[in-house]
């Protein structure tokens, strides 16, 4: 899956090659926060590693020679890794989306008052756009942008709101709308069963669970410290994994010893409800009617556990007065 940067970010005058090689390096950091969400690819004009001229001063290849040395051994090699993580092609599976909108109509974005292809196909495709911090004008979460949209009928003016990286601390933002294109992804060709696959991004919930020493740190603990590292795993798991926390039905089932939050998703069109038992430190997973299914460890392994025809795990979906 690719990202397209901002190349009206790259295109604003920096005062020297220091602050254009940092701009640069900023730019990879910020990219490699999207690997996560199986973004690999960032979308560049054409020419990009040999004719465009970043930030006013000179091609990528003039600011790579200008690092020479043992010195700038480490800045050279960083700046280098953009040509592996680059696509200044448009790629065979956007084609035919790009192109049906271009013999439809055709559709030009810009941003503060200046035209760019790459947030045109930001917009076509809505995939995210990642800019570097070349001016105040770039912090920004969503980028305001002005389309013109020219058909038979004569031009059209609108707006689009495109989903911004700018940094890599502003991750939050733009996590449930990341997470639904990693799905989307990986679910392409097989359908999805939360059943069998609650925490489906393997590798983040492995990462999460061996940061937190889970459960090795909740085995060392006493039952009230259980809890609490019980809670914190599962939270950061779930929220990891895609899945909301649902008020309501959390409240409906306040009395229930086991339960300490509900949580929910979206990437289903059936309800699946996700109980967490915050003493043994699982996932009850249960059906659209709150019927519990089956119990899973956070890293989504089967338990083992089989309560039958039992209606103790069950959950409450609607309020009962």
């Amino acid at each position: 899956m690719y990202a397209f940067v901002n190349d009206l970010s790259l295109q604003k005058p920096t005062d020297s090659d220091d602050k254009a090689v940092s701009l640069l390096t900023e730019l990879i950091e910020v990219f490699s926060t999207l690997k996560q969400y199986k973004i690999e690819k960032l979308r560049v004009p054409e020419a990009f590693k040999t004719e465009f001229i970043f930030f006013g001063r000179k091609p990528l290849k003039g600011i790579i020679e200008g690092l020479a040395g043992e010195k700038y051994a480490t800045q050279r090699n960083y700046i280098l890794t953009i040509f592996n993580l680059i696509s200044e092609i448009r790629p065979p599976e956007h084609a035919r989306q790009i192109d049906e909108q271009e013999i439809e109509r055709i559709c030009e974005v810009s941003y503060l008052e200046a035209p760019s292809i790459m947030l045109t196909q930001a917009h076509i495709l809505q995939l995210p756009v990642v800019s570097v911090l070349s001016g105040i004008e770039f912090e920004c979460d969503f980028i305001d942008c002005v389309t013109l949209t020219v058909s038979a009928n004569g031009n059209r003016p609108g707006v689009t709101r495109l989903k911004n990286r700018y940094s890599s601390q502003n991750a939050e933002i733009h996590h449930n709308y990341l997470i639904s294109l990693q799905h989307g992804i990986e679910f392409a060709n097989k359908r999805w069963n939360p059943y069998d696959n609650p925490s489906w991004r393997t590798d983040v919930t492995k990462e999460i669970l061996n940061a937190a020493s889970y459960p090795h740190e909740r085995e060392q603990a006493g039952s009230g410290e259980a809890r609490r590292i019980n809670m914190k795993a599962a939270t950061a798991v779930l929220e990891a994994n895609g899945w909301d926390f649902n008020r309501n039905i959390t409240r409906y089932n306040r009395s229930k010893p086991a339960v300490w939050r509900v949580y929910t998703n979206d990437f289903t069109n059936e309800d699946v409800y996700i109980s967490v038992d915050l003493d043994e430190g699982e996932f009850e997973i249960c059906n659209r009617h709150g019927e519990w299914q089956v119990t899973r460890f956070f890293d989504g392994r089967p338990t083992g556990k089989n309560y039958g025809n039992s209606t103790s795990h069950n959950i409450r979906i609607k309020n009962s007065k």
